[in-house]
């Protein structure tokens, strides 16, 4: 985290850089390396607060895809990008381009989007791209939500909220997933909150895809709360199935 964009925001020409800064660049990439080995997948997202760029026209959204590939090879692959553009400006038509474009250089290349419940040009944005397959996985941000003052408020928003993000993705839940915050940003839930929400709309929609935190460092500071809480609630560990020992047959003793 994060894609930026090159020239500071709204970008000098559509491309974006990736600088991670905590250990170098060798040891990251080896890292990186043994973690998809282990079959774990490794996502760049793009933008977040206060790093918007614009991507309207076609010679910007090649800069990106560009920019994308040049990463990617830095880093020894990525399997996808995560759409974290928080504006009112997107352009659906050049995000499905720009899509399209890595799906078909990267086979198994996934597109997500972590977009705000409220924006309704976002819910706008994940329609276009639904329905051009330029889509995976959808997972609506509750957090920053003004006026959402208790638990129960913030609880119900979501579980009327995920229905319409659904119907987005035309009707496949596996398409969705929540993401909520412990610390980090205003009006968040607590993790309780979250499972609460989760087995509710998951009791509907059985096929929901899963969840997330913001962030995974305030998640670290807390002892993991979210991981250790919501982990075995989303993915219930699977039960051994008990064997019984069956009893002999005894041997018949023949008769003298």
């Amino acid at each position: 985290f994060s894609g930026r964009p090159n020239g500071g925001t709204p970008g000098s020409n559509g491309s974006v850089f990736f600088d991670q800064g905590n250990q170098s660049a060798t040891s990251f990439k080896t890292d990186l390396a043994d973690f998809r080995h282990r079959g774990g997948a490794v996502i760049l997202s793009i933008g977040g607060a206060g790093e918007y760029i614009r991507l309207d026209t076609r010679s910007r959204s090649q800069a990106f895809v560009a920019s994308i590939s040049s990463i990617a090879s830095q880093l020894g692959g990525l399997d996808g990008i995560d759409w974290d553009i928080e504006s009112t400006e997107l352009y659906p038509n050049e995000m499905v381009w720009i899509a399209q474009s890595l799906k078909s250089t990267y086979p198994g290349f996934s597109i997500t989007f972590a977009p705000a419940p409220w924006r309704s040009t976002d819910m706008a944005t994940v329609k276009v791209l639904a329905q051009n397959g330029a889509l995976d996985l959808v997972s609506p941000q509750y957090y920053d939500l003004t006026g959402l003052s208790t638990e129960a408020d913030k609880i119900n928003h979501m579980v009327s909220n995920i229905p319409l993000w659904i119907s987005a993705m035309g009707g496949d839940a596996s398409k969705v997933g929540i993401g909520c915050a412990l610390t980090g940003a205003s009006e968040v839930m607590s993790v309780g909150s979250c499972v609460s929400a989760w087995k509710s709309l998951v009791s509907k929609y059985p096929k929901l895809r899963g969840a997330f935190v913001w962030e995974a460092y305030g998640d670290y500071t807390m002892g993991y709360a979210f991981l250790k809480t919501m982990g075995p609630v989303v993915n219930p560990p699977l039960s051994t199935p008990t064997t019984s020992t069956p009893t002999p047959t005894p041997t018949p003793i023949p008769a003298p």
